[in-house]
């Protein structure tokens, strides 16, 4: 069997071994090609029921001195294997999904075994099956959308059921047109789907991870570990569209959630994200945090539970104000630069949520950059793979905005056209793939212009900049 070196810890040793990313790290392909054949054919051959074949489809794990590396390169990289060798067998892959919840005693390595499955059936030719086992199926991928408890298993059955339908030209060819409004398992789930119909993850872990800084004397990136987070909260697993938005403002009470004209007319999304379903682009800070009061208001929130005041002039302008302890509050925000990185790495401590790529096609699996958007405009959001907890295009498709400014100001402060605010993420004209990755959290005092990390005016209308909502549960 296979022995993955930084995960020893969950898979059984044997006589192959899966190299090191480090020494892998400009041909792939050449070095892993006997590990990963071995590992589909271990696949192929119906052995999912060993834990070291388990372990395979699992991120690596090692414990360090400085804290637990998790590493989901050969997992990444495996999933894109079966399809390379056009070796997905999906009645087996079916069975295994239905078998998961009782073959694996841990629910964190269960789920993710079965978002691992579900993403190498997304790269199947759902064309080559019989018609009927293809409908059934695709009825098998809406209810593990719809009933599964985790929200990276929920996300990788929708992608899969879309790609299978877009093979067809079937409409609708993406299951968020079937949600409900205001769904909420919350209770049992890890997920939930609000009054716009747009799906959240819930981030419960309470547990130290690691986050990459700047080592200014050194001038490199360096794993640290943090504290765990002392809240719970939810994240949107989409960007905002264009008709999220436009609903907003065509809904918007113009004397409590006031826009300008520019705001309502000149956002360019005709040129740099045509798409009414791709990312909301061409606009500035204030117009982020009134869309998510907004939010906060179609969701029955009480407005003494938002996180955002607007200015005396009722504006979401110059002189509004965060609420000083909106990490208390259950109202919409924008996520704070670090639970940012926390739900982008996904558990994971490499440089991309999906592990260290070397390889191009396997960032184009997961980001929209230049070589697979042309560098022309965002795309449709969701048609990427998702990443653990279920979130789309961290990597790639528009920078996003963050609750964070790159100074020292202390909460509460009213906000002027001197702030800026970090974004994260990348976009789809990044010429270098690396920098799609995860850097460090800009440092007070730091300048901006990092690498993955920048920070905008608070008055910036850029086409390359969008946003997800995030919110405090309590």
């Amino acid at each position: 069997m296979l022995v993955n070196k930084a995960g020893a810890g969950h898979v059984a040793q044997t006589s192959l071994e899966i190299p090191d990313p480090e020494t892998v790290r400009w041909d792939w392909k050449l070095k892993w090609r006997e590990a990963l054949n071995a590992a589909v054919c271990l696949v192929q051959l119906e052995r999912l029921e060993l834990k070291a074949v388990q372990g395979l489809l699992l991120p690596a794990r090692v414990q360090t001195d400085s804290g637990e590396v998790v590493d989901p390169t050969f997992q990444s990289y495996l999933i894109a294997r079966f399809q390379e060798l056009g070796a997905i067998d999906p009645a087996y892959f079916f069975r295994e999904l239905d078998r998961r919840t009782d073959t694996t005693s841990d629910e964190r390595d269960r789920e993710g075994i079965r978002q691992s499955l579900l993403l190498a059936l997304g790269d199947y030719d759902s064309l080559s099956q019989l018609e009927q086992d293809r409908a059934d199926r695709l009825r098998k991928l809406e209810m593990l959308y719809t009933d599964s408890v985790d929200s990276g298993v929920r996300s990788a059955a929708g992608w899969a059921w879309a790609e299978w339908r877009r093979q067809k030209n079937e409409k609708p060819d993406d299951l968020r047109t079937l949600d409900q409004a205001g769904i909420n398992h919350a209770g049992v789930n890890n997920w939930y789907v609000n009054s716009q119909k747009q799906s959240y993850a819930i981030i419960r872990d309470r547990s130290p991870w690691m986050a990459t800084r700047f080592v200014e004397n050194e001038s490199v990136d360096k794993l640290e570990p943090m504290p765990p987070f002392e809240h719970e909260f939810a994240i949107a697993t989409h960007e905002v569209t264009a008709s999220e938005f436009d609903r907003f403002l065509q809904a918007s009470d113009r004397d409590e959630f006031p826009t300008t004209v520019e705001d309502r007319e000149q956002r360019n999304t005709d040129i740099y994200s045509a798409d009414r379903d791709g990312p909301i682009n061409s606009i500035v800070w204030y117009n982020a945090v009134a869309y998510c009061n907004w939010l906060s208001k179609q969701d029955g929130i009480p407005p003494d539970d938002w996180c955002y005041a607007p200015n005396q002039e009722g504006r979401y302008d110059e002189g509004m104000t965060i609420t000083a302890n909106f990490l208390e509050l259950p109202g919409y925000r924008l996520p704070t630069r670090e639970e940012w990185e926390f739900v982008c790495r996904a558990g994971g401590t490499t440089q991309f949520g999906f592990g260290e790529a070397e390889d191009y096609r396997l960032i184009s699996r997961y980001a929209w950059w230049r070589d697979n958007s042309h560098g022309d405009t965002a795309r449709r959001v969701g048609l990427l793979r998702p990443n653990r907890f279920g979130l789309f295009d961290t990597h790639g498709n528009l920078w996003e905005l963050t609750n964070s400014r790159n100074d020292s100001t202390a909460l509460g402060a009213a906000v002027n056209s001197q702030t800026r605010w970090v974004r994260r993420g990348g976009y789809f004209k990044t010429t270098d793939p690396f920098s799609l990755g995860l850097c460090d959290t800009v440092l007070e005092g730091e300048p901006p212009g990092l690498v993955g990390n920048d920070t905008d005016a608070v008055e910036s209308r850029s086409v390359f900049i969008g946003f997800r909502p995030c919110r405090t549960r309590r």
